[in-house]
């Protein structure tokens, strides 16, 4: 049997990772997630642990010959190296990105602090034409996405070469990558080494192959803590977990026990950033030993509700999944 080069990867990944990570393939989205960890969730996801997607494996680039080059609808092209990237002013902060293919409760989602330009600002330099209306970002390894003018001129879409505090590891885009709040991963290009202005709306690769082309991320959250099937010992537990909105900040967290019936509200912790995730705990006073079914549900701050979902809407294909995340649980 003849393999081609992506799914000999696959393969791979399939056979060397299985003590350490579990690979997801989702609508052909091939992602590496952590192993689930006992512990609470680190508000800052180490790079070690940060989630991997991969279009064709992680490309060799050459920082030395490597140049970010600006073209299209524009009034002048640009041919960058590294240092001519990081001459424009610098801009820090934290953000959560998300695959779309994450299911309800999912591993592919992480917070890191990301350190580059703003997009803009290159932007500025090129000088967009009058009839400039996306960007196309090509990337090294083959991967291209795109997203409308307005959003790469946002002041917080940015390209970025640092990963907490460390150069941009391989694989998660070296030497440059974009980050763009509000959208899932596949709009966050790795290994970006071409930017084409143009004048029509472009599909980049998933959305050829049926994936949402906004690529808009849905309010979700997550119970880490119990973990599903765990026993619960005591009459007082500190239930915990994560909660995301992309571009809106997290406002309000609720917890059921009966699988739904009722609510409470979560304490939420305050953010890192306007787009990093929000912790939150809830302080659960257990009055009789049993079997429960506990559920988490969150709202941003534009007003918008997690979704409950329903067996169609809970995939993750073709814009993101819908749903509570639920977990059993027994109180002995």
């Amino acid at each position: 049997m003849k393999f081609r080069r992506r799914e000999f990867i696959a393969l791979i990944g399939l056979a060397g990772a299985a003590a350490l990570a579990q690979r997801y393939i989702t609508g052909g989205i091939q992602s590496i997630a952590p192993a689930s960890s006992t512990l609470k969730t680190r508000e800052v996801t180490p790079n070690s642990e940060f989630y991997i997607t991969q279009y064709d494996g992680v490309p060799s680039v050459d920082p030395a010959s490597w140049r970010l080059v600006v073209s299209g609808e524009v009034e002048k092209e640009l041919s960058l190296n590294l240092d001519d990237v990081k001459a424009y002013a610098e801009t820090s902060d934290y953000n959560t990105l998300i695959c779309i293919g994450n299911g309800i409760g999912g591993d592919l989602i992480g917070n890191a602090q990301w350190r580059g330009i703003r997009l803009r600002d290159l932007l500025e330099t090129a000088g967009l034409k009058e009839d400039a209306r996306e960007l196309v970002l090509y990337g090294a390894d083959g991967y291209v996405d795109s997203f409308p003018v307005e959003k790469a001129l946002h002041p917080d879409t940015r390209l970025v070469y640092e990963m907490n505090g460390d150069l941009l590891p391989e694989a998660h885009g070296y030497p440059l990558r974009a980050v763009v709040p509000g959208r899932y991963g596949i709009k966050n290009v790795k290994w970006i080494e071409r930017i084409e202005v143009t004048s029509e709306d472009v599909r980049g690769y998933w959305g050829k192959r049926g994936w949402n082309e906004e690529g808009i991320i849905k309010v979700t959250s997550r119970i880490d803590m119990p973990k599903g099937g765990g026993l619960i010992t005591g009459r007082g537990y500190e239930i915990s977990g994560i909660a995301f909105g992309g571009e809106h900040p997290i406002t309000e967290v609720e917890v059921s026990t009966d699988g739904g019936k009722s609510w409470t509200d979560a304490s939420i912790k305050p953010t890192l950033s306007r787009y990093a995730w929000t912790l939150w705990t809830y302080i659960w006073q257990i009055q009789a030993a049993g079997e429960y079914l506990l559920a988490v549900r969150a709202t941003d701050e534009s007003g918008r509700i997690q979704k409950e979902g329903t067996v169609v809407s809970r995939r993750v294909f073709p814009d993101g999944a819908d749903g509570y995340h639920k977990v059993k649980v027994k109180v002995i």
